[in-house]
């Protein structure tokens, strides 16, 4: 598990390898899941999941790759999210009795590409525009260490 220390309204993430650091919701608990990447949900009331993966580039993955399968995407936008400008888009697709929801972005800092992702779906749609700016500060707060 990667280590934090609290402020008012959020508390700082520090990866593991000690590659970033991030302001992350208080509320918001850590879990488990794939190698490199960090998960998050709300601890009250389940809202969605908030992933954070970081890649080291090198000469396997560079940032024009990354942009290269982004592009692929019909809505991608850019935005720039506090001094990263990022890739963004949506994706839908029916899950059982409900409709998964997945936003996407990606971005870099010095020689990390981050891509980002929160899950949801068509049942929690109310929390959607809280819960996007809570991961849109997060994407602020993101500091690479070097």
């Amino acid at each position: 598990m990667a280590l934090f220390s609290f402020g008012k309204k959020t508390k700082n993430f520090i990866s593991e390898e000690g590659w970033f650091e991030a302001e992350i919701p208080k509320k918001w608990e850590q879990y488990d899941d794939e190698a490199g990447t960090y998960a998050f949900f709300d601890n009250d009331i389940w809202k969605g999941n908030f992933r954070i993966t970081p890649l080291k580039l090198n000469k396997a993955i560079t940032y024009i790759d990354l942009i290269k399968i982004f592009k692929e995407k019909e809505n991608l936008i850019e935005k720039t999210i506090g001094n990263y400008p990022c890739l963004h888009f949506k994706t839908q697709a029916q899950k059982d009795n409900n409709v998964e929801i997945v936003y996407w972005w990606a971005f870099h800092s010095q020689d990390i590409v981050f891509t980002c992702s929160f899950t949801t779906d068509d049942k929690h749609l109310q929390f959607l525009n809280e819960e996007l700016i809570k991961i849109e500060n997060v994407i602020k707060s993101i500091k690479t260490f070097h």
